[in-house]
């Protein structure tokens, strides 16, 4: 009986070293395809969607391609990636994004990746990015495609920086980024596009820095 209980005793600690608890990573995006490279790095449980489609189907390709940035750096098993889909086809639905930020409010993650644009309930979102940010480093992408941000700050997430006020609350640029006058905190470069993607820019670098923040190595 003795022998019994020492063999399950060390079974159990052995089959928590080869498979610790691992970090998670939350990515609030238009959901993720599972391939073959992103899977080892996708939480088992946890996924879900705000809309009507399944969170591990993408059909814009933006979240499999930040999921595939941040699994360049990450450790399979040591972190993992939980997705939170909160696209309609191939548009971000304003009212289910607000509804996965207030369900990440109450989790806790590691880090939550943002890297797209929201039209917003910019009052009612800024209350839930500073609770939300008492919990989880929150990395969202400045935004793309020029935009005179000194002239109107209108890229949300991003532009509620100035009203979250929080060092957990990061704006991420690119190096190619051409935005003026937003409130970038850090830039990250990608070392390559996914797959050719068509996404990058300020997209992919907030994919970068959640993932290098989590595992600096």
């Amino acid at each position: 009986m003795r022998f019994f209980v020492t063999f399950i005793f060390t079974l159990a600690v052995a089959v928590a070293y080869l498979y610790p608890q691992r970090q998670q990573l939350l990515l609030i995006d238009s959901g993720v395809n599972v391939t073959k490279e992103i899977e080892p790095f996708l939480c088992k449980e946890g996924h879900k969607s705000f809309t009507d489609e399944s969170p591990l189907n993408d059909e814009t390709g933006h979240g499999s391609a930040m999921a595939a940035t941040m699994a360049e750096k990450l450790d399979p098993f040591k972190h993992c990636i939980v997705v939170y889909k909160v696209y309609n086809k191939k548009k971000i639905d304003t009212t289910a994004f607000f509804n996965a930020i207030l369900k990440a409010e109450n989790d806790r993650f590691k880090a939550v990746v943002i890297a797209h644009e929201d039209e917003g309930y910019y009052n009612d979102e800024i209350a839930v990015f500073k609770n939300l940010s008492l919990r989880s480093v929150v990395f969202v992408a400045a935004g793309n495609g020029g935009k005179n941000l000194s002239y109107k700050c209108d890229v949300y997430p991003a532009c509620l920086a100035e009203n979250v006020k929080s060092e957990n609350f990061r704006v991420v640029g690119g190096t190619e980024d051409l935005n003026r006058g937003g409130p970038i905190n850090e830039v990250a470069n990608p070392d390559k596009i996914f797959n050719n993607s068509q996404w990058h820019g300020t997209s992919v670098s907030t994919a970068r820095a959640a993932s290098q923040f989590v595992n600096p190595k």
